[in-house]
């Protein structure tokens, strides 16, 4: 009888074995995505402005050239863009029949970055510099201090926002443990990065946003 007590208690530990051995080892794998956003003041805007001019005579044209870059720099810097961040290119003149064939004449062309620190009337200091001279006033590039930081802020809401669709996806299927397997983008696996320049009354970057979307992969027992 004892025997048979030790057979049968062997046998259940062997199957709640298996079925335990089989618990582990077999994890239900779900994937949840997570989307997170910060929205911050725009801290500045980098300007790009392509000044050309062109004309029969070569010594005019540089004379004119100069006369349009002093004034896109007088206005520039008049209207909030820092002069020391100022940059300028080397003036490149050529023959207007290196590029069209036949061409008569000259043409001459600089480049001037600068940074501004008043982004809420950018549109009216594009207007100006237009009237100045400038030929090309490139899209202003919106800029925000501390990008890596607000970044990791909006993935740490991207991840909250995962884990909170994880515990309802724990409830429905009854699971208590959990163990996460990677962090991806849903596309090319890696976190996506957005941002966003927001407009106010036609005056473009006044805010910008940082989004994160991520796809986290969990094993839940």
């Amino acid at each position: 009888m004892d025997n048979n007590k030790k057979y049968l208690v062997g046998l259940f530990a062997l199957i709640i074995g298996f079925f335990v051995y089989r618990y582990i080892t077999n994890p239900l794998v779900v994937t949840v995505s997570g989307t997170g956003k910060v929205t911050v003041p725009a801290s500045g805007a980098r300007l790009s402005v392509s000044i050309v001019e062109t004309g029969d005579d070569v010594n005019k044209v540089e004379e004119a050239i100069k006369a349009k870059i002093a004034a896109v720099r007088l206005s520039m810097v008049t209207n909030g863009v820092n002069e020391k961040s100022l940059s300028q290119t080397q003036m490149q003149i050529m023959p207007l029949s290196a590029v069209v064939s036949g061409a008569k004449g000259y043409s001459a062309q600089v480049n001037i970055v600068g940074q501004v620190s008043d982004v809420s009337n950018l549109s009216g200091l594009v207007v100006k510099l237009y009237q100045s001279g400038a030929s090309i006033v490139s899209q202003p590039v919106i800029e925000v201090e501390n990008q890596q930081e607000l970044e990791n802020a909006a993935l740490k809401m991207a991840m909250a926002d995962a884990d909170k669709n994880l515990k309802m996806v724990s409830r429905l299927k009854m699971k208590l443990f959990r163990k996460t397997v990677s962090v991806q983008q849903a596309s090319s696996g890696n976190t996506s990065t957005a941002t966003k320049v927001t407009e106010n009354e036609g005056n473009v970057g006044t805010s910008i946003e940082v989004a994160k979307a991520v796809s986290v992969v969990y094993q839940l027992w």
